[in-house]
């Protein structure tokens, strides 16, 4: 089988047909993923007018061929996160340096980890390890690299993520609960609006979902996800870290970057210091903090809702993040 060219086209989605997982990739050229979001960087490159009309549609048995040939930049570290609490702003750090290359919740990653039933671990492991190593092509001799930041609801795909690359150190980061539900009740994301992205959360029926207070099924959804990386982290002790965004930067250059083996010093030093001061989602903009202003929107609800949905979890994750030692988790009644 002749294989297609594919130096500089990049997937940009994926989809189940007839059982099989069809890709349908970009030409995004030398372009590095600088961006705060895949999806960003995506839709940049949909400007150039070539885009418009050529593309690959192909199957994802044919890009793991191709990579038999061209393998992609190898993995160095994974994050995860409860949501909004500064893993884009990490992202922007670590893609600081050309010489690592940044993977920001890209779809077509989330196509695959949400196959759900449709096709065995096995399937879906080995064409996750295809997809990253589609979306780990070097853009340039500089990247040598590969770091990806996964969706929040991705915390419970961690022991596949884990299992496709055994070798990788992961971060899970955390933020005091009432803060991040306060950032989805002014901006939702799609993962706190029930169905949004096609699934509710588990163990409670779409119809009732819809009908809970908004910050209640937002503190479930954070307590689900936190519980999950707990699981993740007491399974395989040292493998993960976890950090909580109160300890930023301090944590940045003593704990996690040390994590990924990575040493801060030089220009890039200066490069990624620079990105803290930024706004990571406008980059454009100086980065100013927003804790005090969301606690003081907190209201009665929202404080009941963290206090028994996220931080029996988060309390357990933060002894974790400060040295201390977890104790069985106990879900809420």
């Amino acid at each position: 089988m002749t294989l297609p060219p594919l130096q500089g086209w990049l997937p940009m989605h994926a989809g189940l047909r007839e059982g099989r997982l069809e890709t349908e990739l970009c030409w995004f050229g030398e372009r590095r993923l600088l961006e705060p979001f895949f999806d960003d960087s995506l839709a940049a490159v949909m400007q150039q007018p070539f885009n418009a009309v050529f593309r690959h549609r192909l199957p994802i048995e044919t890009l793991a061929q191709w990579l038999e040939v061209h393998p992609g930049l190898p993995p160095r570290g994974f994050v995860f996160h409860m949501s909004r609490c500064g893993s884009t702003l990490l992202g922007q750090v670590l893609a600081a340096s050309a010489a690592r290359r940044v993977v920001s919740e890209a779809a077509p990653i989330d196509a695959v980890l949400r196959v759900g039933a449709a096709v065995d671990d096995a399937t879906r492991g080995a064409w996750l390890r295809t997809m990253l190593g589609m979306l780990g092509q070097p853009a340039d001799a500089a990247e040598r690299s590969l770091y990806v930041k996964f969706d929040s609801w991705h915390t419970h795909h961690l022991p596949l993520v884990a299992t496709v690359h055994p070798e990788v150190p992961w971060v899970f980061l955390i933020r005091e609960p009432v803060e991040v539900i306060v950032s989805h009740l002014r901006r939702p994301g799609a993962q706190m609006v029930p169905g949004m992205l096609g699934f509710t959360l588990p163990g409670l029926d779409p119809v009732a979902a819809a009908t809970l207070p908004r910050a209640e099924y937002i503190a479930r959804m954070l307590g689900w996800i936190c519980e999950a990386a707990e699981q993740a982290l007491l399974a395989e002790p040292g493998r993960g870290l976890v950090v909580d965004y109160a300890d930023w930067p301090a944590t940045l250059e003593g704990a996690l970057l040390p994590h990924f083996g990575l040493r801060t010093a030089g220009p890039e030093a200066a490069a990624m210091q620079a990105a803290l001061r930024r706004d990571a989602k406008n980059p454009s903009f100086d980065f100013a903090p927003d804790a005090e202003s969301k606690r003081r929107d907190a209201g009665a609800e929202v404080h009941a809702a963290a206090e028994r949905w996220v931080q029996p979890v988060y309390r357990r994750l933060l002894a974790l993040a400060r040295g201390g030692a977890a104790s069985p988790a106990r879900r809420p009644a």
